[in-house]
């Protein structure tokens, strides 16, 4: 339930709008929404973008999410240097610690 947390808000929404305002609403806001992924501009040496034009659209521009602060490279080389720490490292690291 928690891992198709945004796209069961997301189809909650489009129903809604449907309820409310007719089938011509939730077609418009998926036509706009495909039209600024499509059209994005990406440049290569910021990486992957974040996809901004989109989040605008479907409300979710003020979120910041995990994804949004650390990289998948910053991930891996955490998991790589957690994984390298031995417990006489860490006994040295608390005594050097400040109190």
């Amino acid at each position: 339930r928690l891992a198709a947390w945004q796209s069961t808000q997301d189809e909650f929404k489009m129903t809604s709008l449907r309820r409310n305002f007719g089938l011509g609403e939730p077609v418009r806001r998926g036509m706009e929404l495909k039209i600024a992924r499509e059209g994005e501009w990406r440049p290569m040496a910021l990486g992957v973008s974040a996809g901004v034009s989109g989040d605008i659209l479907v409300g979710r521009d003020n979120e910041i999410t995990w994804e949004d602060v650390y990289t998948v490279f910053e991930d891996a080389l955490y998991r790589t240097f957690a994984r390298s720490i031995t417990p006489s490292m860490l006994r040295t690291i608390k005594r050097r610690a400040p109190t």
